[in-house]
């Protein structure tokens, strides 16, 4: 309900008071109590809004996408000097685009995985969810999700605890699994086939993605095996995914775990990328890879675009509808 029509509702709910009669007071002051209260419950409203319903900087979606923000996917692993440790477990969160006109209890859920070089970034992107928008207006669950960065100092195993950056790249592929696994857990309450989970990443986030998609469920489950998975984190579920969609990223640590048992793979890559560890050549690497190793993919060089080129079109067709394209074609959508 807006804030106008919680508002009317209010003020009719009182003139209904004073026309059977109900009110004890005199009907001038009546209604200035009404007008107040209207005032006092609009205001509350858009407060409720703007902390836990849609935030005021949210980008528009299309009428036939609805938006369900802070949704706590999992549980993550922050340094905290008075905790038990030195960590605690903080909620980690996602938003949820999901289309209001596709009943089908089988759609596609995506995991979104945003950029920022592991230090910054935020699931509210605004070309991110113009991307999940995209892809929602055609049937597709997307889970936008935040992740614990480098100033979480999350811990890690060895080789990743020597750097802040490669903590926090660890940390990045231990949550995208554990988002993975809740969809699955979750599939029926937001009506996803558990079959045809994906994961999609940008930047420092495709990495991410491609950890998760590309180690088994026994790996980047836990922070460091000294460390419980939280039961909330659901750790029996699979993290496995049907595809996963890699833009402007990086899979160099990854090439030697890739076979053609993998999920198919899409490759977006800009071929004026210089952006610092994520070259045009980290992509021809991958896709050689995928090549040689006969893993399913598909290879898309953004002639003359540099990093991020959320804007590009190939063939007449936007990126979003490019990766609705690949998932239909990788994924049994039915």
């Amino acid at each position: 309900m807006t804030p106008g029509t919680e508002a009317r509702a209010l003020q009719d709910f009182c003139n209904g008071l004073l026309v059977q009669g109900k009110n004890v007071l005199p009907g001038a002051l009546m209604r200035k109590l009404v007008l107040r209260m209207v005032f006092y419950v609009a205001g509350a409203v858009l407060l409720f809004q703007g902390v836990h319903g849609c935030p005021a900087d949210a980008p528009d979606l299309s009428p036939n996408v609805r938006r369900l923000p802070n949704v706590q996917y999992a549980l993550g692993r922050v340094a905290d000097a008075a905790a038990e440790g030195g960590f605690r477990l903080t909620p980690l969160w996602c938003d949820v685009l999901a289309p209001t006109d596709h009943p089908e209890p089988n759609k596609i859920g995506l995991v979104l995985v945003h950029g920022g070089g592991f230090d910054h970034g935020s699931r509210r992107d605004e070309d991110l969810v113009a991307f999940a928008d995209g892809l929602a207006c055609q049937g597709v669950v997307c889970f936008l999700i935040d992740y614990r960065l480098q100033d979480d100092a999350p811990p890690a195993p060895p080789p990743y605890d020597d750097t802040p950056l490669r903590r926090a790249a660890h940390a990045a592929i231990v949550d995208t699994k554990a988002a993975l696994r809740y969809v699955r857990a979750n599939s029926t309450e937001y009506g996803v086939d558990p079959a045809l989970i994906a994961v999609f990443g940008e930047s420092a986030g495709a990495i991410a993605a491609m950890g998760a998609a590309m180690t088994g469920d026994n790996l980047f489950v836990a922070d460091r095996p000294d460390l419980p998975v939280p039961e909330e984190n659901s750790p029996a579920v699979s993290s496995g995914v049907c595809a996963a969609l890699e833009f402007w990223g990086n899979g160099e640590e990854i090439l030697p775990n890739i076979d053609a048992t993998d999920p198919p793979l899409m490759i977006v890559h800009g071929t004026a990328d210089e952006y610092p560890g994520t070259p045009f050549s980290a992509a021809q690497a991958l896709a050689e890879t995928c090549k040689t190793q006969g893993l399913p993919h598909e290879f898309h060089a953004l002639e003359g675009e540099g990093h991020g080129a959320w804007g590009a079109r190939l063939a007449g067709l936007s990126l979003a509808d490019l990766a609705y394209g690949f998932l239909a074609t990788a994924s049994p959508l039915q």
